[in-house]
């Protein structure tokens, strides 16, 4: 069974600041020109392996493109690359 997505502990639609990650709503923080928010929906379903997750989406100046996400056992954070996460979108997923 899949919990429901969290509605606050997140940041959408700017990037992340310092500020943001103090009051644990943001996991990392990129410094320097030309980060920009990814346009992605936040939050939302996701895998990173098998692990479902809640996620931070950026770009950094060189196009790199990173994510973290919340495991929803434990609330541990993790950040990856983009291409490491399959986004599922905001209904939950259905187990077979």
């Amino acid at each position: 069974m899949w919990p429901p997505l969290p509605t606050k502990g997140f940041i959408t639609g700017r990037t992340a600041t310092k500020e943001d990650i103090a009051n644990g709503n943001a996991a990392f923080f990129l410094a320097g020109d030309g980060v920009a928010a990814m346009r992605i929906e936040i939050p939302q379903y996701a895998y990173h392996i098998d692990d479902k997750t809640g996620m931070q989406a950026e770009r950094t100046s060189d196009g790199k493109e990173l994510l973290a996400m919340q495991q929803v056992e434990g609330g541990g954070k993790m950040i990856g690359l983009f291409a490491e996460f399959k986004l599922l979108g905001k209904l939950p997923p259905k187990v077979d």
